[in-house]
């Protein structure tokens, strides 16, 4: 477990800090990817946490957007 997750029922929520030493990225640009829907985040009481497998679905699958409009 990290120092700054948390635990709920078995499930280990990463916090904002923790995604971006992950993906090696501003604070702007973490909230500019979950406004535009390219992240998705969980809100746990007054703060925004995440689930790590979702963070690298999300990557993922807005690897492959990109990577389709690129070629038209």
């Amino acid at each position: 477990m990290r120092k700054d997750s948390i635990v709920i029922n078995g499930v280990e929520f990463i916090s904002r800090n923790a995604v971006m030493e992950i993906l090696k990225i501003s604070y702007v640009t973490l909230w500019n990817w979950t406004h535009n829907g390219k992240l998705r985040c969980h809100a746990i009481g007054n703060k925004v946490y995440f689930l790590e497998s979702e963070i690298y679905e999300d990557i993922k699958k807005c690897g492959q957007i990109t990577r389709d409009r690129r070629k038209k």
